[in-house]
């Protein structure tokens, strides 16, 4: 008595999500037209990605951009427009996009990043890798539990402490829950079972590498850990 039947709670979550989505389509229009009017006025020759920056502050960050098939599909060189120094790309054939790492981004500014015909020859440096279960960068190494896709170990490499308390109640980003009865009843979140679980390389370059958890038998669906 007094709450929302499964039926009424289904449609009452439908029609929130519903506005949700209205208003984030709204504003992915709105930036987007506002992209398009500040980039219409940046010389730039050729082809070219423009960086913007919103922030009131300098900021570094990832640029990950779909670029036409054509010349997605050639051979070019990822130039700094201001500093004329070649950075290093990733590249994402399944849907024809780049990534890399912008730096110095002006604050409520932008960079121009021009696309220059030719054979890529600049290097990442430091420790980037994925193998089997495991990721690792210049700062932590992270393995994941195969049976069910949590973490099962999270290393601070500068001092080798282990993140993960291997004696908690619950596994390390494994799914738990409680409905409004055991909340009032002050009972603890009960942790989600896992019927089966696949982990896979979601990718492997030079910019970013990736695991993908894919499950069954629970709510929690898929974790992507990059």
């Amino acid at each position: 008595p007094g709450y929302f039947t499964p039926e009424e709670m289904d449609r009452n979550n439908r029609i929130h999500l519903g506005w949700a989505a209205d208003a984030r389509n709204k504003a992915v229009e709105l930036a987007t037209l506002g992209d398009q009017r500040i980039t219409a006025d940046i010389p730039a020759q050729g082809d070219a990605i423009v960086a913007i920056n919103p922030l009131g502050r300098t900021r570094d960050g990832w640029v990950r951009k779909q670029l036409p098939a054509a010349l997605y599909g050639s051979s070019f060189k990822l130039i700094d427009h201001s500093t004329g120094l070649e950075l290093p790309y990733q590249r994402f054939d399944a849907s024809s996009e780049i990534l890399f790492r912008a730096t110095q981004l002006p604050s409520v500014g932008y960079r121009v990043y021009d696309l220059v015909a030719g054979t890529p020859s600049a290097s990442s440096s430091g420790v980037l890798s994925v193998a089997g279960h495991t990721l690792e960068n210049d700062f932590y190494s992270i393995s994941i539990d195969p049976a069910d896709g949590s973490v099962s170990s999270l290393v601070e490499k500068a001092t080798g402490r282990q993140l993960v308390d291997a004696a908690a109640g619950y596994r390390f980003n494994r799914m738990a829950n409680n409905v409004k009865n055991d909340v009032n009843a002050s009972n603890n979140p009960f942790e989600q079972p896992v019927a089966s679980a696949t982990v896979s390389i979601e990718a492997n370059g030079s910019q970013m590498v990736g695991l993908k958890v894919a499950r069954t038998g629970t709510p929690h669906k898929e974790t992507l850990y990059r």
